[in-house]
């Protein structure tokens, strides 16, 4: 990893300053704390006599934020105080903002390699290697090529596809044979058993996949952010942008709304030991992609999606990034169950998407570029800007007065396929524009030169 030498300059220096406002410090016992409650009656590990005799890291938190960190051993700490740790931060967010850094590591092990060579230059008293050197030496090392699953609830699919950059997959009973296999060559006929757990949880399951090569915790920021842009692209692209109340039940599982089956354990309140059972019964909204779904799917703007997110570069543009944020906001609003929710969501896409500055008028703002963009025709225009205002009502009824006015579901269907189409608009305008106000200007001028 290549840095230009005055920001390596910059980084020893500032390294060196900050490494004076760690200071030595006395280990403060704890007092423990009794546990009781839910908590109490957990079956729990205790791993105590498998802690490695080595200084422990700790960090102090307060409203979800890191405010200091030290780092102890033997009763001795190396503390950063909360009067000094802001300026550490600013110190790593100036690192890791390198583009280079930032395309492979996290910002999380820049600041655990900072502090790891800090507080062990203060344990020897001495620096081994220059900050820099240990630094980019310890990133290098941290880069492998990864390829990183994560597991799509309440979705099976009949073949491997490939969306955007990232490939929803399965594993399959010959892959759980193969790795079997592959470990009894190797001396290891006892993962056999492993392997067999293994094939009992994942076999058949249906992953988004992304290979990436970075540091570990950086890769799966990376393969989460282009997951989870697929996952979008095949919810906006479903059945419900034509049925908006069609229920959608699969998302990767770190975000999903619906678990993937219910459980219920059922007792009669006299009779409990007697009558104790357990319920479970799969989610109803399970979908299929069969080669007629993936029709449905191509024929709703699915490739035009598709090939903008593969093509957008590791350094995309102001207009690219904001229909980017729109497509991931598109699918979440599209998994969202209250109707007038969604159209608030929607709404929000469009503000983010045509309004010129914070002082345009919002509706206004909306009908204008957006029917310009969507259409040629002017009476397809007229109803463009018919539905945006009939639905805005919806959505300024729910904003300010808590009201959830009726409103007729073709309606929202038609706003859905409005925001659809102004995305595949603008996609084809990123190939002569780089912003938002280019294109918008666009339109002024042509209308300032119509007649």
């Amino acid at each position: 990893m290549q840095l230009h030498p005055k920001k390596l300059e910059y980084i020893e220096q500032e390294a060196f300053r900050i490494l004076g406002h760690f200071e030595e410090v006395e280990e403060e016992k704890q007092t423990a704390r009794s546990i009781q409650g839910s908590l109490e009656h957990r079956m729990t590990l205790d791993l105590t006599d498998k802690l490695a005799d080595k200084p422990l890291l700790e960090h102090t938190f307060s409203a979800g934020e890191t405010i200091s960190v030290q780092e102890c051993y033997k009763g001795k700490c190396i503390r950063l105080s909360p009067d000094n740790y802001p300026e550490f931060k600013k110190f790593i967010w100036n690192i890791y903002n390198e583009k280079e850094i930032k395309a492979h590591i996290s910002v999380d092990f820049v600041e655990e390699t900072a502090i790891k060579w800090m507080t062990t230059t203060i344990r020897n008293k001495k620096a081994e290697n220059s900050f820099s050197t240990y630094l980019i030496n310890k990133m290098d090392d941290s880069i492998e090529e990864l390829k990183i699953h994560f597991p799509v609830l309440n979705l099976d699919i009949e073949s491997p596809i490939i969306i955007g950059n990232a490939k929803l997959e399965y594993f399959t009973k010959e892959y759980f044979d193969w790795l079997i296999e592959k470990h009894k060559t190797h001396g290891r006929p006892n993962t056999k058993d492993q392997y067999e757990e293994l094939r009992g949880r994942y076999q058949g399951k249906v992953f988004a996949t992304f290979v990436v090569r970075a540091e570990r915790r950086r890769a799966r920021e990376i393969a989460m952010e282009q997951c989870f842009l697929a996952i979008d692209i095949l919810k906006i692209c479903s059945e419900t942008l034509d049925v908006p109340n069609a229920r959608l039940g699969f998302d990767i599982d770190v975000r999903a709304r619906e678990s993937e089956k219910i459980e219920l354990i059922i007792t009669k309140p006299t009779q409990e030991a007697e009558s104790f059972s357990v319920s479970t019964y799969g989610n109803p909204y399970h979908l299929v992609i069969t080669k007629e779904e993936w029709s449905r799917m191509i024929s709703r703007q699915l490739p035009i999606l598709n090939h903008f997110v593969k093509k957008c570069s590791s350094d995309p543009s102001e207009l690219e990034i904001l229909i980017l944020n729109s497509i991931m906001r598109f699918g979440d609003a599209m998994t969202t169950k209250i109707l007038h929710q969604r159209v608030v969501e929607l709404f929000t896409i469009l503000e983010s998407l045509l309004l010129p500055d914070k002082n345009s008028p919002i509706l206004d703002s909306v009908c204008k570029y957006c029917s310009k963009l969507i259409s040629k025709e002017p009476q397809h225009r007229k109803d463009i800007i018919r539905i945006l205002k009939k639905m805005y009502d919806v959505r300024s009824e729910l904003i300010h007065h808590g009201k959830m006015q009726q409103f007729d579901l073709h309606n929202l269907r038609t706003l859905q396929h409005i925001v659809l189409f102004l995305l595949c608009s603008l996609i084809e305008k990123t190939q002569n524009h780089t912003s938002k106000l280019s294109v918008l200007r666009e339109i002024d001028d042509a209308i300032l030169n119509a007649y």
